[in-house]
């Protein structure tokens, strides 16, 4: 019981960050579907871009697999453990 009631803790802390996870999440599947990707992808192939630059947002399959990783572990956690209800009442 001990630690089912510690792994539910977990998951309703990650409650109180999903807003703002979920807001980063839509603007980088914005900017995957975007022609700003596009030629910044075709920017870094043809070698314009610095060497140095970081560029895992590039990755045709590294941002199509965090996309899609996170809407399954959304669908599942939230199938699994209900988003608790909030009160809207005031006392």
């Amino acid at each position: 019981m001990e630690n089912s009631e510690k792994t539910l803790s977990k998951i309703y802390d990650i409650y109180s960050d999903w807003d703002e996870v979920e807001r980063e999440m839509a603007v980088l599947e914005e900017y995957y579907h975007s022609k700003t990707w596009q030629r910044d992808f075709a920017a870094d192939e043809a070698g314009r871009l610095p060497k140095d630059l970081k560029r895992g947002v590039l990755s045709e399959d590294g941002i199509w697999d965090a996309i899609n990783d996170f809407k399954e572990m959304k669908e599942h956690i939230f199938r699994h453990y209900p988003k608790p209800a909030t009160d809207t009442t005031s006392s």
